[in-house]
């Protein structure tokens, strides 16, 4: 025989049920209370939230979606009194699987979740303009991503708790390309600047300049191998000009000491200064 469906007040520890019974049990529609002033209307299933509910919070938050077991489960809305609002999957009561955060401040996150945090492919749109598109873990920009700027520059390569770190490429608006190692944002390691004058660097950087060995091919044909400090050449370089000609010495701030010799294209030296 069908357990029969009775319309009853239910008194718990924690709070008041009033709504669809079966055998006592808050089982169909109801609504519950909570004594610390938290309510629930929705689906019912042997007095666990289970089917599709709202829960309101005494603080404003509040969410709308599905249950199952007494947790958020499947589909559904979350809604912070602050302006954020979450819009996805859900499980045991954390986001987890595909969804859509709002941000109060009109970022918008949209993508993969695991535990309640961002986690996995996703596209984030700033307010400023600014996107992003790429992996995350643990809420932060890992993995490879893109990130486009509002000014026109570019960055696609390696993140580490939303820091460019590893391997990338990053387009400036004056058009110069850099091609290379990153560390906590800066150019540092070893990379290639290709510079929108025609010349090109290739060696090592720290804090987003030439610092330490490296090679500066100009644009007009010569070339320079040797020691840089802060981009400027410093200590031992050679230099290779045009007519085959080339220096041996000493620089600093960028400037040739001429202490060295100077090389003509059938090998004789000349004493530099």
């Amino acid at each position: 025989m069908a357990r029969k469906t009775e319309i009853k007040t239910l008194q718990f520890a924690h709070g008041t049920y009033h709504g669809e019974t079966i055998d006592d049990l808050a089982h169909g529609q109801g609504k519950f209370t909570y004594i610390f002033g938290d309510s629930y209307e929705g689906e019912f299933q042997n007095s666990f939230k289970d089917g599709f509910g709202i829960l309101t919070a005494n603080n404003g938050e509040r969410y709308e979606g599905m249950w199952k077991d007494d947790l958020k489960n499947g589909n559904g809305n979350y809604y912070w009194p602050c302006g954020n609002r979450y819009e996805g999957e859900w499980q045991n009561d954390l986001r987890c699987g595909f969804g859509t955060f709002f941000y109060a401040c009109g970022d918008k996150y949209v993508g993969t979740w695991k535990n309640g945090r961002r986690q996995g492919i996703a596209k984030v749109f700033y307010i400023n303009g600014e996107r992003y598109e790429g992996s995350f873990a643990n809420n932060y920009r890992c993995g490879k991503g893109e990130y486009s700027f509002r000014n026109g520059e570019h960055y696609i390569g390696e993140w580490d708790h939303d820091f460019r770190n590893g391997e990338g490429v990053f387009r400036f608006i004056n058009g110069d390309v850099y091609t290379g190692s990153f560390v906590y944002n800066r150019l540092s390691g070893k990379g290639t600047m290709d510079y929108a004058n025609g010349n090109k660097y290739i060696g090592e950087w720290k804090n987003d300049k030439p610092n330490g060995d490296g090679k500066m091919y100009y644009a007009n044909g010569e070339r320079y191998e040797g020691g840089w400090l802060d981009g400027k050449r410093d200590g031992f370089g050679r230099y290779y000009f045009l007519d085959g000609s080339r220096s041996f010495s000493n620089w600093a701030n960028d400037i040739c000491l001429n202490q060295g010799y100077l090389y003509d294209n059938n090998n004789n030296q000349t004493p530099l200064g």
